[in-house]
């Protein structure tokens, strides 16, 4: 369990790492979609903080609450990279 608690934890850094440098690339190109994403990025963050935060409370269930986090994180990435990224002028 606890290998899997570093899991979601470097996953998370990782990903909060990657949508700040996202949001930096894209300010220096005047993205016009720039407010949209930043707040879809934003909702995503929250929603995993809850999720860390569960997760640190709960004393049962923990591989099921691993489980959910890492699902909806991997979900949440691919749409979003697929559909939202995949719109961004590349440089």
């Amino acid at each position: 369990l606890v290998g899997s608690e570093m899991c979601i934890r470097d996953r998370y850094d990782y990903t909060v790492k990657h949508l700040a440098d996202e949001e930096a690339y894209m300010e220096s190109i005047h993205y016009n979609k720039l407010f949209t994403q930043k707040i879809q990025h934003q909702a995503f963050i929250e929603k995993l903080d809850e999720f860390m935060e569960s997760h640190n409370k709960e004393e049962e269930n923990q591989d099921e609450q691993i489980m959910k986090i890492l699902t909806y994180l991997t979900e949440w990435l691919v749409n979003h990279i697929l559909h939202v990224d995949g719109q961004i002028p590349q440089g």
